[in-house]
């Protein structure tokens, strides 16, 4: 689908977020709710029965997830090329995660 496709929605599962379409050459999907512009609102859209169960999430690699860096690593970090005036990381005092204490 493309910006500005037409398409006949045929469904849409019970909480309305998603949208089961017909395209124009009559290949058949889901799309998101909030990517289509609705001539009609949601709810009046029937109920899909036939609604497939999500695809499982491929392995995108195989190998070892990579050690965090220390604190004092990432301080040490400069920003490489054209910047123009823009600060660098340890002019603003570093970076920590939400929730822990300093």
């Amino acid at each position: 689908m493309r910006k500005g496709d037409q398409v006949v929605v045929t469904g849409r599962p019970e909480t309305g977020d998603w949208l089961a379409v017909t395209l124009a050459d009559g290949k058949k999907g889901w799309v998101a709710a909030s990517l289509v512009k609705l001539d009609v609102p949601v709810s009046g859209i029937a109920v899909a029965q036939d609604i497939p169960k999500p695809p499982t999430p491929a392995a995108t690699s195989n190998r070892p997830p990579r050690e965090p860096r220390s604190p004092s690593t990432n301080r040490s970090l400069r920003l490489q090329g054209t910047h123009g005036a823009l600060p660098q990381p340890g002019d603003m005092g570093g970076c920590r995660r939400a929730g822990r204490p300093r």
